[in-house]
């Protein structure tokens, strides 16, 4: 269990600052799926990836890198990282959701290889605004 306390704290420190806050229960609860994927960035654990293992795609829950690290690559490296997570399981696809706001991991997303599948209208509530997601999509078999 300390591991997984461990853990949560260093989600908690990358989160900062952010207005999605997940609670222990609920991290903890994810975390112990045996279909959960979850990636820190190394070696300071300045980031982190957490997804889910599906039949035969990969859903991205959060990508998050500490303020002061971003656009240093550890995005990049923890999606690249699930890449291959993603090819040792034979997974065909990974998908996620983001806001139509967050403009930056859209670019990012873009940049790695994920094409805009459709549009969920007013999924996300953000300082009390209802804003529109992404669904995004990474083509593994080609």
């Amino acid at each position: 269990m300390d591991a997984i306390d461990d853990l949560y704290k260093t989600f908690v420190n990358i989160d900062k600052g952010n207005e999605k806050k997940w609670s222990k229960e609920f991290f903890i609860s994810l975390v112990k799926l045996e279909s959960t994927i979850c990636i820190f960035a190394k070696p300071k654990k300045r980031g982190c990836l957490i997804a889910r293992l599906l039949k035969d795609e990969i859903e991205i829950i959060a990508l998050l890198v500490d303020i002061s690290h971003r656009r240093t690559g550890l995005a990049t490296n923890l999606l690249e990282e699930l890449k291959k997570i993603a090819k040792q399981k034979q997974v065909l696809k990974i998908i996620l959701e983001v806001s139509t706001l967050n403009k930056s991991a859209i670019a990012l997303y873009k940049n790695i290889g994920f094409i805009e599948l459709a549009t969920r209208k007013n999924y996300y509530i953000i300082k009390n605004k209802r804003v529109d997601a992404k669904i995004m999509c990474l083509n593994l078999s080609e």
